[in-house]
């Protein structure tokens, strides 16, 4: 998402890194490069190895403050260390080169997503059939993403999202989230959340920019 809606673009942008192969890739070393901003990827000392499972996907955000994005737990903020070289995603109607460099100097993927007239809060998708390394170079491959079908109360967006904790009236949560009826759904060693205005328990989460505590609808 290069250009996020509910907080500023330092703080709220991100990006996606999917690891294809049967090993876990651990980031440490690895670039990111945009246009003129290039930044190294960096495990904080004494931290744990910032590595990506085998098929599984991690979030990259541009700073690690939690609560301002909405529970969403990144695997790394690269705005959290900028001497690591500055980084911006950017929202132009330009060419727009996003590279991801291994250790060894080696552009590991590369993606042109600018010409697309990028609204405030959009993310962008690839289409379906251009999931591969080379047709995802192509800008024509990526789309801006649609608002959210029937615009209610989202929950369980990823294994990143923190618990919601407990309320009892509105007053008790921190915007943008409200208190709404919420049930835990275990999937596996996961916990994801789910809209239940029957049986669920009253939680403090995010919801999107249509009508609170209703349930979104798919066609």
């Amino acid at each position: 998402m290069p250009d996020p809606d509910a907080v500023v673009d330092a703080k709220g942008e991100w990006l996606e890194i999917y690891n294809p192969s049967a090993d876990a890739i651990d980031l440490s070393g690895w670039q990111l490069k945009i246009n003129q901003y290039t930044h190294t990827i960096t495990a904080p000392a004494g931290g744990p190895p910032l590595s990506i499972a085998p098929k599984q996907y991690a979030l990259l955000i541009a700073l690690g403050e939690v609560a301002v994005n909405n529970g969403l737990k990144p695997l790394y903020a690269w705005g959290d260390n900028p001497i690591a070289g500055l980084f911006q995603l950017q929202n132009l109607t330009i060419d727009i080169k996003l590279q991801l460099v291994n250790p060894q100097g080696a552009v590991i993927d590369e993606i042109n997503y600018g010409k697309l007239p990028w609204l405030i809060g959009q993310s962008a998708l690839l289409k379906g059939g251009c999931y591969d390394v080379t047709s995802n170079d192509i800008a024509d491959c990526w789309l801006p993403s649609t608002p959210a079908c029937g615009y209610g109360t989202y929950f369980g967006l990823s294994s990143y999202v923190v618990d919601p904790p407990p309320c009892k009236t509105a007053a008790d949560c921190k915007l943008p989230s409200l208190c709404v009826a919420v049930t835990a759904i275990l999937e596996g060693s996961k916990t994801t959340w789910k809209f239940d205005p029957v049986g669920g328990q009253p939680r403090c989460g995010a919801r999107d920019r249509g009508t609170p505590g209703t349930s979104n609808s798919c066609p």
